[in-house]
């Protein structure tokens, strides 16, 4: 696609400000992060740009793009209205299909902007699993900057800085969710349930991805190695310290620390060993005596 930012070069290739047109009155939260959107590529390519929020079809033809506004949906001509159409998903969903690369799109719209889409619309097929939590945190605090009796364009430049740095941070975040998929598809097995990672990651964001092997070890991105058991049902590291010597080991089960690589590898793989042989006795007990696996 990259519409919109062909409509950018062309703007600054004329040594113009790209003209952004959206409506005025009462905003939300998905023009505004349309337009952080927009913001954030003409800062990228190096071209200046100004807002003009109004519902005036003669400046608004003037503009080179539209956002929630126009009664038209045409990324060729720079056109982001979802009004017209039930179907659609909001404006900053349909400027972020435009605007997105392709390896972070779908995770800005999972943890960000389709929940905000799904309420704009009435709570439509675009919503994610929990849309009120996300939209009253992120998109309730965007309306809030509504100032009907004050600057409502003051008031409206406000909320869309404020959208640029969440916009911002969830970008990066987009791009360290990738990168932490690929660490844990490249982890190091140890034992049946471990897993050496290269690198720390916010491990509980990645269970799925993680799978059974529950017991982690990786760096200490200070100094030494840690060891944590994402299910302390199963594996339960409280007495790390006394069985293997950890420097430290939280009494909830759940982590434990090391000086070395070596006695945190040896922690984990004894750890792993101890629960497989768990699941062999109670496979001997339960499945006639053969020790037989039924999984």
């Amino acid at each position: 696609m990259l519409n919109i930012r062909t409509i950018i070069n062309v703007a600054k290739s004329q040594q113009r400000q790209v003209q952004i047109g959206t409506h005025d009155g009462i905003f939300h939260a998905d023009e505004v992060f349309a337009i952080a959107m927009i913001a954030d590529a003409c800062n990228a390519l190096g071209a200046e740009y100004t807002v003009t929020r109004t519902r005036n079809p003669e400046i608004l033809a003037g503009c080179d793009l539209r956002v929630d506004v126009g009664g038209k949906y045409c990324p060729e001509t720079g056109d982001f209205d979802h009004h017209q159409d039930a179907s659609l998903p909001a404006s900053c969903n349909l400027v972020w299909d435009d605007i997105a690369e392709e390896e972070i799109k779908q995770y800005a719209l999972d943890t960000l902007l389709n929940p905000i889409s799904g309420l704009d619309c009435n709570f439509t097929k675009f919503s994610s699993e929990n849309p009120i939590g996300i939209y009253k945190t992120v998109g309730q605090a965007i309306m809030d900057f509504n100032d009907i009796d004050g600057d409502q364009n003051f008031a409206f430049h406000s909320a869309l800085s404020t959208a640029s740095v969440i916009l911002g941070n969830t970008i990066r975040k987009a791009y360290q969710h990738n990168a932490n998929i690929q660490i844990i598809k490249s982890g190091t097995p140890v034992g049946e349930f471990g897993l050496e990672l290269s690198k720390a990651i916010s491990y509980n964001e990645y269970r799925d991805e993680i799978g059974y092997r529950h017991i982690l070890v990786y760096p200490d991105p200070v100094s030494g190695w840690c060891v944590v058991s994402l299910d302390t049902n199963q594996t339960n590291l409280s007495s790390s310290q006394e069985l293997f010597g950890a420097v430290f080991a939280h009494k909830a089960g759940f982590f434990a620390k090391f000086d070395s690589r070596e006695t945190a590898v040896k922690c984990a793989a004894e750890w792993s060993e101890s629960r497989s042989q768990e699941i062999d006795q109670w496979a001997v007990c339960h499945n006639g005596g053969n020790g037989a696996r039924t999984n």
